[in-house]
């Protein structure tokens, strides 16, 4: 049996002395623009053009090292470092070769080989052509590309070709694979005849993926066969290297399609990535513009009613057109500031200030159509303001404060959102109180005067009763069927059980499964990229990782004793070091001490046997020489010029800059095992330095650190903008509220939005990186408008919990269930159709559970809870007592009210 409730749409209590200073603040700022509406509106229209003129100095920040690191992050500055010394890190081109069939253990075969040396054949004729800065036509091939570690030798390959020197004659009349297991696993492993066409050992790790040796049959098995080209990264060099991948990519499109009956071939170049995020974002346009469209449809079809003269489809779009002023004078402003835009402010920014200007929208075009329509159309616009401008400035200041505060944290990517969410809120509000209210006053004139929308010109006679309208549908529902409903006591309690139930299952998915850190590249491509296929092979098939340098500086003290033993224990750490691949390691000082004392390897009679130490006087100079040397004859791992690109000498040779230990880390298959790697690469040089303290200190790098140094301190980064951007709601909530109850209650919903969506990225393996905390944060500023206002039109109404319950559903419910959740709810639908799983992932799912555990907690778990606290001592409460009175009883409030 649904209880009676006392004309809850017309009672409201008492205000408190800021309510009604702010209540006659906005009464005056609707009243004004009313009144001179025209004026009004060709004042925000200058002032948006004024402020978009910014746009001319916006900057799109596209490098992801800039986007998710500070430039003081130590890996930023290490990585400067390292290309000061060594140069920058390769560009690499790859393509994997494995069996049709997957359950085949072995790719090997002669034949594999003679197409791998076909396909290099291919790629090696490739010749580009352009123009460079000085108008100079110019052409280049692979050999004007590629990374020679030994000057005057060839280009470095890493093939199983390679085994056989490249030889197109061996290849082609190549018997069977002996050769092979003699280079691998038999007695050739070190011989002249086993290593590279530029005289490098062959490492098998590099070429091969899943091997297994047969020493029964002496037979080697491998499931994949891997060919990586090295190119050097110049800037003089760039253009044509990249034109030169185009060609790359091509003809390894058409060897899939050649040999797609035998083998499966999958490849990456180093512009893939690049290339396929730039297809991404141009076939996610018409995704994204549907879902806009859908939204700015329906804002336009229900903000009014089926009616030909209180129509609003006008003033529908026309309040769209705000919500992208808001955009525009936001990037303007930020720009002229120096705040550099990123692809997320443009996706996500958008949709969050349309999200907040629409509810903002319904709530006063529904405030305006519950005043009396015989009051002149200032006074009616004044008196909407005064009822719902408090409210709308408590969110808007909320959300404000929180993305303002938010913009402390030190990941620019983050900082740059927050500072144009901040911007972009503020901006929305001040032109919704006076441009949006101008609009309706001008809209309000028109139906008084019986005048179509579309049509202005023509005069209807005044017509009965009013149309239908998405608004007055919900309203009915709300104030018939569900007000009643949640303010049953039982069943309140009961839901305010389920959603505690629901937070704290939520809780137990975050612990148990964990949330995991990373963003996997296979979800950044689009669906049908090829570079999917590249990375499920490489994950699959490889055996090694990337490379990883171990830098070394202060070197100039190298050549004492005991600095010279600390380097050769350091080696002997990064052996041990986790993740670390032992045999792919290689130290120049462990064979440049080997080369002094072998007798076999000195061209020079050196005369010096002691192996635990090199005299300081001759270090360096020998040393100079030992990078110019050949491999020893009869000791032929000892190869100093491998080492020369190691070494960083001053000038005049004197003195030594800076060195590196290069080894190779084992496959790293998942997000956590690259965050893992760098970990354990920093705790070996840091344990080094600490345990060992030489006149000398280390840091290891590997391209991938800069890209994950973010993950070390995500998680702190993401609390701390939780916690800023809950504080600002709380304090803002209780200044302008002056309800600590009320406010608690709106922290509490927001909280458990928060854990909720936390939970379901637990259960659905959402990673936590950039992306989803910038949703968080903005998940906090949505679920604001979900609560705020509802908290807000409770405190404003009189009578008992219920029918203060009632007036809130009723009033504010009707507009936030019609504005803002069903207009996200069809917007985000659409993204779910994105080609980009990163769009599916992280803007349709996420999204979802921002827009649908929002509405839950807004209009379901908020109301029943404070029906649940009013239950005991309802039938003692006095209708009359002031709201800013039960407050000030403090805690014990929640359970006596």
């Amino acid at each position: 049996m649904s209880p009676t409730h006392s004309s809850p749409t017309t009672s409201t209590r008492k205000s408190n002395p800021l309510d009604r200073f702010l209540q006659n603040l906005f009464f005056h700022v609707g009243y004004t623009a009313s009144k001179i509406p025209a004026l009004v509106l060709l004042f925000c229209f200058i002032f948006t053009i004024l402020a978009s003129t910014g746009l001319y100095f916006i900057y799109f920040e596209t490098n992801p090292q800039k986007l998710w690191v500070p430039e003081s992050d130590q890996t930023v500055i290490q990585k400067k470092e390292f290309e000061s010394h060594f140069g920058g890190f390769f560009r690499i081109e790859q393509f994997v070769i494995t069996d049709i069939d997957p359950k085949q253990d072995n790719v090997l075969s002669p034949k594999l080989i003679g197409i791998i040396q076909d396909i290099q054949d291919e790629i090696r004729d490739i010749t580009v052509t352009y123009k460079n800065s000085h108008g100079q036509l110019l052409k280049y091939t692979w050999y004007d590309f590629c990374f020679r570690p030994i000057p005057k030798k060839g280009c470095m390959l890493q093939s199983l070709t390679e085994y056989y020197q490249n030889n197109g004659t061996r290849i082609e009349h190549l018997p069977d694979l002996r050769h092979i297991w003699d280079c691998i696993a038999g007695t050739k492993s070190l011989s002249e005849e086993c290593r590279s066409s530029i005289g490098v050992p062959m490492y098998d790790k590099t070429v091969l993926g899943k091997t297994k040796i047969l020493y029964d049959t002496e037979q080697i098995q491998a499931k994949a066969a891997f060919t990586t080209y090295l190119l050097n990264n110049e800037p003089e060099t760039n253009i044509g290297a990249k034109l030169w991948e185009l060609e790359y990519v091509q003809i390894l499109k058409r060897a899939q399609q050649k040999y797609k009956d035998e083998y499966r071939i999958s490849f990456s170049a180093e512009r893939s990535v690049e290339d396929a995020l730039s297809s991404d974002m141009t076939r996610d346009v018409p995704i994204i513009f549907a879902s806009y469209l859908f939204m700015f449809l329906y804002v336009a079809a229900s903000l009014g009613q089926l009616h030909p003269i209180r129509s609003r489809i006008f003033l529908g779009f026309a309040g769209i057109v705000i919500v992208i002023q808001s955009v525009l004078i936001s990037g303007g402003l930020c720009s002229f500031i120096g705040v550099n835009a990123t692809l997320i402010i443009s996706e996500v920014i958008p949709f969050l200030i349309l999200a907040i200007g629409v509810d903002n929208m319904f709530i006063m075009a529904n405030a305006l159509d519950n005043t009396d329509e015989k009051l002149p159309v200032p006074e009616r616009v004044g008196l909407m303001l005064s009822q719902v401008g408090t409210s709308m400035m408590l969110a808007s200041l909320s959300e404000f404060l929180a993305f303002l505060l938010g913009s402390l944290t030190k990941m620019p990517a983050v900082q740059a959102f927050c500072v144009f969410a901040a911007v972009a809120i503020l901006v929305n509000f001040l032109l919704q109180i006076t441009a949006f209210a101008a609009l309706l006053s001008i809209d309000a004139r028109r139906v008084n005067d019986h005048r179509l929308e579309l049509e202005p010109w023509i005069k209807l006679p005044a017509l009965r009763g009013k149309g239908l309208s998405i608004s007055d549908l919900v309203r009915t529902g709300m104030e018939r069927f569900y007000a009643p409903l949640i303010t049953i006591p039982w069943v309140a309690i009961g839901i305010v059980v389920f959603f505690v139930l629901l937070t704290a299952l939520s809780l137990v998915a975050v612990f148990v499964k964990g949330l995991k850190m990373g963003l996997d590249q296979v979800n950044a491509l689009p669906k049908d990229n090829y570079l999917i296929d590249y990375f499920q092979d490489q994950r699959a098939f490889l055996d090694l990782g990337p490379p990883v340098y171990f830098v070394t500086r202060g070197n100039k003290d190298i050549a004492q004793e005991e600095n010279q033993q600390a380097f050769l224990d350091l080696f002997n750490k990064i052996t041990r070091t986790e993740y670390i691949d032992q045999q792919s390691a290689a130290s120049w000082m462990n064979d440049f001490h080997q080369w002094i004392t072998n007798p076999e390897c000195q061209n020079l009679n050196k005369q010096w046997y002691d192996p635990g130490h090199l005299p300081a006087e001759h270090f360096t100079h020998w040393l100079s020489e030992f990078v110019n040397a050949d491999c020893c004859v009869l000791a032929p791992t000892i190869c100093g010029f491998r080492y020369k690109g190691d070494i960083k000498f001053n000038k005049n040779h004197t003195d030594i800059e800076a060195t590196r230990i290069m080894a190779q880390t084992t496959t790293l298959t998942t997000q956590d095992d690259f965050i893992r790697s760098m970990t354990a690469a920093y705790f070996t040089t840091d344990h080094w330095e600490n345990v060992t303290q030489p006149h000398l200190d280390s840091f290891p790098y590997s391209v991938y650190y800069v890209y994950f140094a973010q993950y070390m301190y995500l998680p702190s980064v993401a609390a701390l903008n939780g916690i800023i951007a809950s504080a600002a709601v709380a304090l803002v909530t209780l200044l302008l509220m002056a309800s600590p109850s009320s406010s608690i209650f709106v922290m509490l919903a927001i909280f458990m939005i928060d854990i909720d969506i936390l939970g379901v990225m637990a259960l659905a393996g959402i990673y936590v990186n950039a992306l989803s905390v910038v949703n968080l944060i903005m998940g906090i500023g949505i679920s604001v408008e979900f609560t705020v206002h509802i908290a807000k039109a409770f405190l404003q109404a009189s009578g008992t919990h219920k029918q203060r319950v009632h007036y809130a559903l009723v009033t504010m419910g009707t507009s936030v269930f019609s504005g803002i959740t069903i207009t996200k709810f069809l917007g985000v639908t659409v993204l779910h159709f994105a080609y980009s799983s990163i769009f599916e992932i992280y803007y349709f799912r996420m999204y979802l559970c921002i827009v649908v555990f929002g509405a839950l907690h807004g209009l379901v778990f908020l109301p029943a809870a404070v029906v649940s606290r009013g239950a005991n001592g309802e039938k003692k409460e006095d209708k009359h007592i002031e709201c800013a009175e039960q407050d000030m009883i403090g805690v014990k409030v929640l359970l006596s009210v």
